[in-house]
């Protein structure tokens, strides 16, 4: 149960992330959404001394847009190499002659279903394997058989000495 219990938070987390995406803005973001900016080469250079080095996308929310920078309450940094690094909402900005591309945070439904599809088969694998092995299921009452299923058992192995009598 504890096993259960340390598991389902990280289960929830990835479902939840798996069902969303990132797709391009079309037109300009508002604040409130949110966003992915995808920064370029010079972007990177520019903020290796303040983000960590090789940074791709900044994602948050957006809190200010104006025609030269971007502010956001960040969530998370993605590097080239696609590793993650959470922020608890900090303030960042950014100039936009620094960003590539902006896309948006959108659910997406063909993920969702995947996600829940999986989900689905996980919880009747779980109910299937438990009702059948939840004792001994052997209808078989022969004792000449050994038991099946788990649990206590007693094993017989057949020895055989061969043993003369003289």
């Amino acid at each position: 149960m504890r096993r259960a219990a340390a598991i389902l938070p990280t289960a929830l987390v990835l479902v939840s992330s798996a069902c969303y995406s990132y797709v391009p803005v079309t037109g300009t973001p508002v604040p409130g959404q949110e966003i992915a900016l995808v920064v370029t080469d010079r972007g990177r250079v520019a903020l290796n001394e303040r983000l960590e080095p090789e940074i791709d996308e900044l994602r948050g929310t957006l809190v200010r847009k104006t025609d030269s920078s971007y502010t956001l309450a960040m969530k998370q940094t993605v590097t080239l190499r696609r590793t993650t690094s959470t922020w608890a909402g900090e303030s960042l900005s950014v100039a936009s002659a620094f960003v590539g591309t902006v896309r948006r945070r959108e659910l997406s439904r063909s993920r969702s279903w995947l996600v829940a599809g999986g989900a689905a088969a996980a919880v009747v694998a779980f109910i299937a394997t438990r009702s059948f092995l939840d004792g001994n299921t052997s209808v078989e009452t022969d004792p000449s058989k050994p038991p099946t299923g788990p649990g206590p058992a007693s094993v017989r192995i057949p020895v055989s000495f061969p043993f003369r009598s003289h």
